[in-house]
């Protein structure tokens, strides 16, 4: 993957990893093309930094070589330090367009609704040419999917003839109830609270603009991080929130902030399938979060009432209101097909039927 960062596809990739090798057997390794890293990395865990691939050059003529070169160096990498017979595991876009090139063993995972990530709200001529990169980029390897709603997203606008397949993430609830309880949310007055990067896809501005609406007196934590993180704290000052608004940047254990919370609200315009939503339904917080394209009612129930209209913010208002007094309506039950055990059994059929 490009790095270890805090977003919900490297802590996919951090739990499948520790799924496969406790339940599976398997040999795991994490190789990442930059050393950006803010998750936790349990001890143990092999991870690979190929230092190689950021000092490759993309200007002038060099950006037309630059994924093959940085594919190759990979490679290599792959083939001296970890083994010539693996089977890798792509994540994200910047790790895809790489991979896309490699002569090892490729399986991409889509993290993401792509339709609407990659191509809501431009003109026809920059789709045209995103459709024809994407779909060049995923024309080599077979495709993983996140959820039932991304793998219809990318087929509603993008056409590959490679295999494709859905499984969900996997949530070690064990292991995610023992991390709550390992140390205190350290904030004294209630509140609900957002955890995701700030960018366009989260829809911070809409998650305030429903807060500056509450009748209940509550406080909004965000746990995050992102560029778009000025703009954010510019609206909170323009809507008077600067008091009741807490910025408390990315957090290695978010856990007892999550479960503490009266709720969390999860505003996005699109999500593959929301690792932090199925965190919190772990954890047994009330959730409400916007029915956006992607695998929403694949974690909840399409008829509950945790799922809002997309741009209505009256409603989010209202859900955020009702959920501080009336928290059982808002709470419901992690599907078993999310279980960890259940996930990497999934996995290794699938690999075993690859190669």
């Amino acid at each position: 993957m490009p790095g270890i960062e805090g977003g919900g596809a490297e802590k996919f990739v951090l739990n499948l990893y520790k799924a496969m090798e406790l339940n599976k057997g398997y040999e795991c390794h994490v190789v990442s093309l930059s050393r950006k890293t803010s998750h936790a990395l349990d001890p143990g865990i092999r991870v690979h930094y190929v230092d190689d691939a950021e000092g490759v050059s993309k200007k002038g003529f060099k950006r037309y070589s630059y994924r093959r070169v940085i594919a190759r160096i990979v490679d290599d990498y792959i083939d001296n330090f970890i083994g010539k017979n693996c089977v890798v595991l792509s994540n994200m876009m910047h790790a895809d367009k790489v991979m896309s090139l490699s002569r090892h063993r490729v399986v991409h995972i889509i993290h993401s609704a792509y339709s609407q990530s990659l191509l809501g709200g431009l003109p026809f001529y920059r789709q045209f040419f995103i459709k024809k990169n994407i779909n060049k980029v995923y024309s080599h390897h077979p495709m993983i999917f996140v959820s039932n709603g991304a793998l219809e997203s990318f087929c509603a606008s993008f056409s590959t003839d490679v295999k494709k397949y859905v499984i969900y993430n996997p949530v070690d609830e064990q292991e995610l109830r023992a991390l709550a309880d390992s140390e205190s949310a350290e904030l004294q007055d209630d509140y609900i609270i957002h955890v995701g990067r700030f960018n366009r896809q989260k829809r911070h501005d809409r998650l305030l603009e429903a807060f500056a609406k509450l009748k209940t007196d509550i406080n909004l934590v965000l746990l995050g991080e992102g560029k778009l993180e000025p703009e954010i704290r510019a609206l909170v000052d323009e809507l008077g929130l600067t008091r009741r608004v807490v910025f408390m940047g990315f957090q290695q254990n978010p856990y007892p902030f999550i479960k503490r919370a009266k709720a969390l609200v999860l505003p996005s315009d699109v999500e593959g399938l929301s690792t932090v939503l199925q965190e919190a339904i772990c954890l047994g917080t009330p959730v409400i979060a916007t029915d956006c394209p992607g695998g929403m009612r694949e974690i909840v129930p399409a008829d509950s009432p945790s799922l809002v209209p997309l741009d209505d913010i009256n409603r989010i208002a209202a859900a955020i209101d009702e959920s501080v007094v009336n928290p059982q309506k808002y709470i419901t039950s992690l599907d078993k097909k999310f279980n960890s055990q259940f996930i990497a059994d999934q996995y290794d059929q699938l690999l075993r039927t690859f190669f």
